[in-house]
């Protein structure tokens, strides 16, 4: 599934790109946002033709004016990911895998955060996902809070269902498409 949906990732032109956005954006509108103030995004790669969710994190920060952003950290020796604050200041260096993370900030315990946005590349009908299959987020994930709020965004609708889950993996709480919001 990994290469199928990168390979369908970037057959999509930025126009389409662009529209999918907008209603995306309609779709997040949609939710209803409790008193989030500790929320963690990621840095999409827009060359992987990724959901850019900077716009969705501005749009967010709009209707949650009182919001502070964290961003992952991982380690590459043991797969683990850490949540670190930032700042206007928040100084930014590519990781192993080329992704731009904070480099200094203060780490936030997993448990505190109480919206994550999640990255992926395709996801199914009860919400779980396919990433880029190192399982940071899946073992970040079962440090949260029951209650956080796990979002993904995916260009495309969700597959019935994806075959090698396990024990270890973590569903989404909602995932937003172009076309509808996902509750699971």
């Amino acid at each position: 599934m990994r290469a199928e949906y990168k390979a369908l990732r970037s057959q999509l032109s930025l126009p389409q790109q662009h529209q999918y956005l907008q209603h995306m954006m309609a779709q997040l509108d949609m939710l209803q946002w409790p008193d989030v103030r500790l929320a963690m995004s990621y840095r999409a790669d827009e060359s992987r033709h990724e959901v850019p969710v900077h716009y969705l994190e501005e749009a967010l920060t709009a209707w949650l004016p009182q919001v502070r952003w964290c961003y992952p950290v991982t380690q590459a020796a043991d797969n683990s990911m850490q949540a670190m604050l930032v700042n206007d200041d928040t100084e930014w260096a590519a990781s192993k895998f080329g992704i731009p993370e904070p480099v200094h900030g203060q780490v936030v315990a997993p448990a505190s955060l109480q919206l994550i946005l999640v990255p992926l590349l395709c996801f199914d009908e009860k919400g779980y996902r396919v990433g880029y299959g190192k399982g940071f987020y899946d073992r970040f994930l079962k440090h949260c809070h029951p209650q956080v709020v796990t979002l993904g965004f995916s260009w495309f609708e969700p597959v019935k269902a994806i075959a090698d889950i396990d024990a270890n993996d973590v569903p989404l709480k909602y995932c937003i498409t172009p076309h509808r919001l996902y509750a699971f």
